[in-house]
C-alpha cells in the first residue's frame, strides 16, 4: 500500500489491526513513553481536548519512536490467534507513534462501554514546511492461527532519478523476489538492472533471473531477457449514469466511444469528478448503443449527474461541480522465455 499526498505542513497515516478484539504487539522500532494523549501531552484520557482535536483525547498510552527508520509491526489477536505483519517504509521528519484506543465493535458503539474494550493504534506523522510531500508505504503479510508468515523480508529501494511521489520495494518470498514500482508520472527510472515507467509495475525474479512482469495502465518494463509495453489509458467524457433502482434496470455508464472490441470484462474503470476525486467500478460487460458504448458495472454507481456536475445519492450527499470523465487503465503481462 502506498499513500501519497502533497500540500499543507502536517500529514498523518493511521493503521489499526482487528476492530473486534485486542492484540499482542511486536515492534522492531525503539519507542519511548510520551505523556497525555494524541490531543496533547497535557490532555489525559477522556478529558476535553483543544477545539478540533476530535476523538484524539481517547487515543492514549503513547509510545513514540523515529519514523525515518524502516521497520515492522506484528499484531496477533488474543482470542482467535490471527496475525498481520506490517513492513513499514521510513520517511525523514516523521514520528512513529504506537498507542491504545477503544474498539467500536465490541462496545457496540455505546460511549459508556468504550473503556472496556481497547486495542492497538499506529500513527505515522510527517511535519515540515508548507506544500509538504509525504509517502506512507507499507507491505502487509497475514496468516491464521497455526499458520506462518509468507514474506521473508522487504527491501525499500530508491529509483533513479529519485522522485518524492515514487516508491519501489523488493519483496522476498523464498528464492523469489518481486520488485514493485509505483509512480505518479511516466518518467523512465532504473531500479537495479530494470527500467520502469508508468503508474504501477511489477517484475518478478527467481534465482536472479527475471521470470515475469506485470503493468497496470500505460508504461513499460525493460529487464534482462524480458520487455513489456503497457496499453494507453482510455479517457472520455461521461455521457450518462444508469441505475438499476431506477427505470433503466441496470447499473452502467455510457460514453461516446466504441469499446465493444476491447476485452474489458472484470477490468476496473474510474469516474473522475470535477475536483479530481474519483470512484472505481468493476466492468461486467460492454454493450454497443447508438453513438457509443454502455459499460455495465458491478454494484451501484452511488451518484447521479447534474447540470453543474454530480451529486452523491447516499450520505454525506455532497455535490461536486464540473465535468465527469470515465477512465480505463488495462493490465498487461509477459512471461520470460524458459
Amino acid at each position: 500500500a502506498l499513500f501519497r499526498l502533497r500540500g499543507g505542513d502536517w500529514h498523518e497515516s493511521i493503521l489499526r489491526p482487528s476492530a473486534d478484539e485486542d492484540c499482542d504487539e511486536q515492534c522492531s522500532i525503539a519507542v519511548a513513553p510520551r505523556p497525555g494523549t494524541l490531543a496533547g501531552e497535557d490532555v489525559e484520557y477522556g478529558q476535553r481536548g483543544p477545539t478540533g482535536s476530535g476523538y484524539r483525547n481517547i487515543i492514549h498510552a503513547l509510545r513514540v519512536g523515529d519514523g525515518s527508520q524502516h521497520g515492522t509491526v506484528t499484531w496477533t489477536t488474543k482470542e482467535t490467534g490471527r496475525s498481520v505483519r506490517s513492513f513499514l517504509m521510513g520517511q525523514p521528519d516523521t514520528e512513529f507513534i504506537l498507542a491504545r484506543a477503544p474498539l467500536v465493535r465490541p462496545a457496540k458503539n455505546i460511549p459508556a462501554e468504550r473503556d472496556k474494550y481497547q486495542g492497538p493504534y499506529l500513527m505515522r506523522r510527517h511535519t515540515g514546511e508548507p506544500n509538504l510531500t509525504s509517502r506512507f508505504a507499507a507491505v502487509y503479510d497475514a496468516w491464521p492461527q497455526g499458520g506462518k508468515p509468507l514474506i521473508d523480508r522487504v527491501e525499500w529501494l530508491t529509483p533513479e532519478p529519485s522522485d518524492s511521489l515514487c516508491a519501489a520495494m523488493r519483496i522476498h518470498v523464498g528464492d523469489r523476489a518481486d520488485l514493485i514500482y509505483v509512480s505518479a508520472d511516466d518518467t523512465p527510472r532504473r531500479v537495479g538492472d530494470i527500467t520502469f515507467s508508468g503508474p504501477i509495475a511489477v517484475a518478478s525474479t527467481q534465482a536472479g533471473r527475471t521470470t515475469w512482469a506485470y503493468l497496470y495502465g500505460s508504461g513499460s518494463i525493460e529487464a534482462p531477457g524480458l520487455s513489456l509495453k503497457g496499453h494507453p489509458d482510455f479517457q472520455a467524457p461521461l455521457k450518462r449514469v444508469l441505475r438499476e433502482e431506477e427505470e433503466a434496470g441496470v447499473n452502467a455508464f455510457e460514453v461516446a466511444a466504441d469499446l465493444t472490441g476491447d476485452a474489458l470484462s472484470n477490468v476496473w474503470l474510474r469516474i473522475i469528478h470535477g475536483d479530481g476525486s474519483a470512484h472505481g467500478y468493476r466492468i461486467e460487460d460492454v454493450q454497443a448503443i447508438d453513438g457509443g458504448s454502455r459499460l455495465l458495472i458491478a454494484g451501484e454507481p452511488g451518484f447521479e449527474m447534474t447540470s453543474p456536475g454530480m451529486k452523491m445519492l447516499y450520505p454525506p450527499h455532497y455535490e461536486i461541480p464540473g465535468p465527469q470523465q470515465l477512465e480505463i487503465a488495462r493490465p498487461a503481462f509477459a512471461q520470460a522465455d524458459r
